[in-house]
């Protein structure tokens, strides 16, 4: 019995609960086929952040410089592994309605960063420069997340095809 294959998170859906009933092996290799679908555009989004430049403060006080001039000679030299946890945390997801996602979690970020997987992500953002609420930077977000997602959706769309095609085709074989 072949089954019609859809590109909708309901057919996604509905491929999961029939990979599910013909067994673990099976169910496996389907969710396997469908993450390596995704992870086309996860990696994109990795690559890009983990390759940004930090945004630059519209504004700066005369403070915030001096500060930023203290914290070079500092143990870390101003990285603070922003970048890095949002890449780390950045991943395909199974959803149960939702099909395939892309998403990114704050789960690797510094207790004080968690916030920064949303803000990031923003056209423009503003925050408290090196913490003090008195001086407030505007800082203009980067296109890391959605960009270079939709970039590579044809890319996606055609392995997630042929991934449920296959997945269709081995839960026909039984």
């Amino acid at each position: 019995m072949a089954i019609g294959v859809q590109l909708s998170p309901e057919s996604i859906a509905k491929l999961r609960r029939m990979a599910k009933e013909a067994g673990p092996k099976v169910q496996r290799r389907v969710n396997k086929g469908l993450r390596e679908a995704g992870r086309v555009g996860s990696e994109a989004a990795k690559k890009t952040v983990r390759a940004a430049n930090p945004p630059k403060a519209d504004q700066r006080t005369a403070s915030a410089v001096l500060l930023r001039k203290e914290k070079q000679f500092g143990r870390n030299h101003g990285h603070t592994g922003l970048r890095e946890g949002i890449a780390k945390g950045t991943r395909v997801a199974l959803g149960g309605r939702r099909g395939v996602r892309i998403v990114s979690s704050s789960r690797y970020l510094a207790e004080n960063q968690k916030g920064m997987n949303r803000v990031y992500r923003l056209k423009t953002f503003r925050h408290p420069v090196f913490g003090n609420k008195k001086a407030w930077a505007k800082q203009h977000g980067l296109d890391w997340f959605y960009g270079p997602i939709s970039k590579t959706t044809v890319e996606m769309r055609a392995a997630l095809f042929l991934a449920m095609k296959q997945a269709s085709d081995d839960i026909a074989k039984g």
